[in-house]
C-alpha cells in the first residue's frame, strides 16, 4: 500500500483542493475500503489488542520521551519528517 501511496499522481486536470486531503490518504483510505481492516502485514493484527497499547513500554525502555523527541527532531531537520520503514 505504501507504494501505491507514494506512486499514484492525478493528472493536473484532475488535481483536487487540499480540504479534499491528500491524494496518499485517498489511496489508503480506498484501500483500507476494498481490503478491510487486515493488512497482512503481521498476524498480531488479528489479535484484540492495537499496537498503541505497548507504546507506554516502549518510551520507558528508550529511557524517556526526550530520545523519541531527539529521534524525530533529527529526521525532521534531515527533510524526513514521514520517514518511511520500508525504504
Amino acid at each position: 500500500m505504501s507504494t501505491l501511496m507514494r506512486s499514484i499522481n492525478l493528472p493536473s486536470e484532475l488535481a483536487l483542493p487540499q480540504f479534499h486531503g491528500k491524494v496518499p490518504w485517498l489511496v489508503r483510505a480506498i484501500w483500507e475500503e476494498h481490503v478491510g481492516w487486515f493488512r497482512y502485514e503481521s498476524t498480531t493484527e488479528l489479535y484484540d489488542v492495537p499496537p498503541s497499547s505497548v507504546w507506554p513500554d516502549v518510551v520507558e525502555l528508550v529511557g524517556g520521551t526526550g530520545p523519541l523527541i531527539d529521534r524525530a527532531d533529527a529526521h525532521a531537520q534531515a527533510g524526513r519528517p514521514h520517514r518511511d520503514r520500508h525504504r
